[in-house]
């Protein structure tokens, strides 16, 4: 059997006592260290021998899925509700429907918000992207420190015995920063993570899973989702606010809907939690998926119950006592 690649993660368990040397970050199986990331139990640590990877090839799976940012807003009655709900007077509400808004205020707001959503981990604030970035700078860095060459020209480059990869931190571009070939790879890949979160993002702009508010001198206003992806690249940044509509009530995208449409969407959602978590070592009770399932899909207690009944999910009969450290609460659900 091929030993596994170790990846270092600072679990979030570990702590420091007084009178107790430094906490250690252990190096993990990479198929363990990824269900531990990405169960909210420990982070990517920046300082990794080998390229972590899988950690990589997972987060490359994750951002694909816009149904992170919430549900597409395509029912004008649906946008009657939001421009007097969340747009009340003119004015952006913090609370709608006793929930909270999570608002960003600027880009950098936006983009933090959206990578931690795309990395779908089990903690909400947790951006696994950022953390799999600062692995390649600080290999960068490290070669800086050293002395090493860090940019080699494009005349004097040698495809077939280098991998190149544009440096985060702005080279100019007649030059690529120069790493080994291993880590070449893995530095291509950021890049192309990087890419495919831009584009996840301007989906959820035109789809309007991803609402943007214009400020204006009579109050702020919806931008309509044709116009939304150029106002993001070209807009001034105090101009606008972002909300994601997974913070909106789920019924007021429900609008003419059938029944047997929103049971569909219900068992794939279902599905498609129970095999993440069972993948992570986690589990949920029957009893709060449906509770999850009403409120999300704006179902009856019967028609969740009947989801429940035909869903597809892993470790079923294990559901009925789940021990505390396996637990997934209906809160974590919610957060999904």
């Amino acid at each position: 059997m091929t030993e596994q690649p170790q990846i270092k993660v600072h679990l979030h368990d570990s702590i420091k006592k007084i009178g107790q040397p430094d906490i250690q970050v252990p190096d993990l199986a990479s198929k363990e260290a990824v269900r531990k990331i990405f169960a909210g139990e420990g982070h990517l640590h920046f300082a990794q021998v080998d390229p972590p990877m899988a950690v990589l090839e997972e987060l490359q799976k994750r951002v694909e899925n816009k149904d992170a940012f919430g549900p597409k807003t395509h029912d004008e009655k649906t946008y009657e509700l939001i421009n007097e709900h969340v747009l009340r007077n003119g004015i952006l509400q913090d609370m709608v429907g006793g929930k909270t808004l999570h608002w960003a205020k600027n880009t950098d707001e936006l983009l933090s918000m959206a990578r931690s959503m795309l990395s779908n981990c089990s903690s909400r604030d947790e951006d696994v992207i950022l953390a799999a970035e600062k692995v390649l700078v600080f290999q960068r860095d490290m070669k800086k420190s050293r002395g090493e060459p860090t940019s080699i020209s494009e005349q004097e480059m040698d495809p077939l015995v280098m991998q190149l990869f544009v440096a985060f931190g702005g080279d100019s571009p007649s030059k690529r920063s120069l790493v080994e070939p291993e880590w070449g790879d893995y530095s291509d890949g950021i890049v192309e993570l990087s890419n495919r979160v831009f584009q996840s993002i301007r989906d959820g702009f035109i789809e309007a899973r991803i609402l943007m508010f214009e400020t204006t001198p009579h109050g702020a206003k919806l931008v309509s989702p044709e116009l939304a992806p150029k106002a993001f690249r070209t807009g001034s940044d105090d101009l606008y606010s972002y909300l994601m509509t997974r913070d909106l009530p789920a019924k007021w995208f429900r609008a003419g809907t059938t029944l047997a449409k929103r049971k569909g969407e219900a068992r794939r959602w279902v599905e498609g939690v129970a095999t993440r978590f069972d993948a992570e070592g986690k589990r949920a009770s029957g009893g709060d998926y449906q509770s999850e399932m009403m409120r999300r899909f704006d179902l009856s207690e019967t028609a969740a119950k009947d989801v429940w009944r035909i869903a597809a999910v892993p470790n079923r009969g294990k559901l009925g006592n789940i021990p505390d450290a396996e637990r997934v609460g209906i809160e974590d659900l919610r957060a999904l």
